[in-house]
């Protein structure tokens, strides 16, 4: 498996993680899965995706943010330091 590919499956399942806490595990992880593209295991890491990285990043981010608007985006931003090769 390519490198960014292993970069993008470990921030995908970070914001998954993090919006858990926030939105709780249930919605965190339907949300995720209501995208189509990200193939999740049954904690909510993601194991694979199907499609375009970076479009799939986009689309969860929107998810949870048309959900719980600025606090789903101030759980996410932090993040993104930790990914300084995956520009959003």
């Amino acid at each position: 498996m390519e490198e960014i590919k292993k970069k993008y499956l470990s921030l995908l399942t970070e914001i998954i993680s993090k919006e858990s806490v926030v939105l709780g595990p249930d919605i965190a992880i339907a949300k995720a899965q209501s995208i189509g593209a990200l193939v999740l295991d049954k904690s909510g890491n993601v194991i694979n995706i199907k499609g375009d990285a970076d479009q799939i990043l986009h689309k969860l981010i929107d998810e949870y943010v048309n959900l719980a608007g600025s606090l789903a985006k101030d759980v996410i931003d932090p993040i993104f330091a930790k990914y300084p090769l995956i520009k959003i």
